[in-house]
């Protein structure tokens, strides 16, 4: 069940990251690091709860710092932990994180 509803927030917000501040307001992300930190040894959560926070995160400061206040971090280091050889939900958390954390991706190494 959890999988399914992670799913489907994953599939509305892919379709339309318009929608990111609704999810977020009717408890969307609560919903989410819910199931990501309760079912850690579920694949499909853990993948289908990292895209939603890319998509939550992608775009909007506001929703990012909420991610980063509410932890969710925490989740995606769980998420990879848990899930090393799953290479669908390794590839989903990096690009949560690289969202997450724009910053940690745009320094100069040169």
């Amino acid at each position: 069940m959890q999988d399914n509803g992670c799913f489907a927030l994953h599939v509305l917000l892919c379709n339309s990251n318009g929608n990111g501040d609704e999810v977020v307001g009717r408890g969307g992300l609560d919903v989410v690091l819910y199931a990501m930190n309760n079912h850690p040894n579920n694949g499909r959560v853990q993948l289908h709860g990292c895209n939603v926070l890319y998509y939550l995160a992608d775009g909007s400061n506001e929703r990012r710092d909420l991610i980063f206040k509410s932890k969710g971090w925490e989740s995606l280091s769980g998420a990879v932990r848990l899930h090393r050889n799953n290479d669908q939900v390794a590839k989903a958390a990096a690009n949560a994180i690289r969202v997450l954390f724009p910053p940690l991706y745009n320094i100069d190494h040169a």
